[in-house]
């Protein structure tokens, strides 16, 4: 075989795993992080597979759904975005990373001016922070919840001008 049909082959071959995991990725792992779960069980009930539905169904029910005007009486803060976080993870050699975007919420200007002060720092502890962590920790659904918290205590303890009240995930993109 020669070398530009080998050549060729090869990266054929990558373009077609970049498809394909992109595609699993949208389609399957992207609404499961954003709160979708029904909507992928329903999708695997339709091949026969009602295991996943029954699962996804008796969490959804565990979970205190808000409706909508819960979150229409809900007083938001300030809000400062820290974007363009990506990291490789954690036991990956490199071929694996995630992308993320988070959002601060706070009551007080002083904090997101601090927050714009002390961005390159937050931004490298937020690296170090996510680096540590394999793609099955990040893939766990309990991660959202808990990194949020860890993230909201040590940004706090950083800050002098007041607090981070929430933490939100805009964007988590594992690849």
């Amino acid at each position: 075989m020669s070398r530009k049909l080998k050549l060729g082959l090869l990266i054929g071959g990558i373009v077609l795993a970049t498809g394909i995991s992109i595609y699993v990725t949208v389609q399957l792992i992207w609404p499961m992080l954003n709160g979708g779960q029904e909507e992928v069980a329903q999708q695997v009930d339709q091949t026969g597979d009602n295991t996943a539905q029954d699962s996804s169904r008796n969490k959804s029910q565990n979970k205190k759904e808000k409706t909508q005007d819960d979150v229409s009486t809900e007083k938001i803060g300030k809000i400062y975005e820290i974007d363009n976080l990506t990291v490789n993870t954690h036991g990956s050699g490199g071929l694996r990373f995630a992308v993320f975007k988070i959002a601060l919420e706070t009551q007080s200007s002083n904090v997101v001016s601090e927050l714009e002060q002390k961005d390159p720092i937050l931004r490298d502890w937020l690296i170090d922070y996510y680096r540590k962590k394999s793609v099955g920790q990040l893939l766990d659904p309990q991660f959202q919840d808990s990194s949020k918290t860890v993230i909201k205590n040590s940004l706090n303890n950083r800050l002098s001008k007041g607090r981070v009240d929430s933490v939100y995930y805009l964007k988590l993109v594992i690849q």
